[in-house]
């Protein structure tokens, strides 16, 4: 399984994609990650960054309903490019889950979950491929 590098790419950059590629596909295929399957709800912050983009692909490929959610419309239009249609742009919608340093809101928990509901006919989310982390935590929790 070896494959010579590219030579428009440095090492780094060769390496990334299988790196990437590998962690998205532990997350949410492998039978040590959510075993993802067709018709899921898959929560996905991040959806078109390095991992997010290859989440966002798998869940296409493998038939589940990816919910994209990124920070700007320049992230929207990635997502869109490979196919998704249920994007949340967190920033316009202004999502704030956290009142201060130490006090998470649930009330935002709720209208984020609301959101999602609304792109999902109803349905609460299967999977969350969550790694922004603290920030994000509580509501991923919330809402799966």
């Amino acid at each position: 399984q070896l494959m010579p590098k590219p030579a428009h790419l440095s090492w780094e950059e060769a390496a990334a994609p299988g790196l990437v590629n590998s962690t998205a596909y532990r997350q949410l295929v492998s039978r040590n990650g959510a075993a993802m399957k067709q018709g899921d709800n898959v929560l996905i912050w991040g959806a078109s960054g390095g991992l997010g983009s290859y989440a966002t692909q798998m869940a296409l490929a493998g038939g589940a309903h990816p919910i994209c959610v990124v920070s700007s419309p320049q992230k929207a239009d990635i997502c869109r490019a490979m196919g998704a249609e249920s994007i949340i742009d967190r920033n316009a919608e202004d999502y704030r889950f956290w009142k201060d340093e130490h006090t998470q809101d649930p009330r935002e928990w709720k209208r984020f979950g609301k959101r999602i509901r609304e792109l999902t006919g109803g349905e609460d989310v299967d999977i969350v491929f969550e790694h922004p982390g603290r920030e994000t935590f509580g509501a991923s929790v919330y809402v799966t």
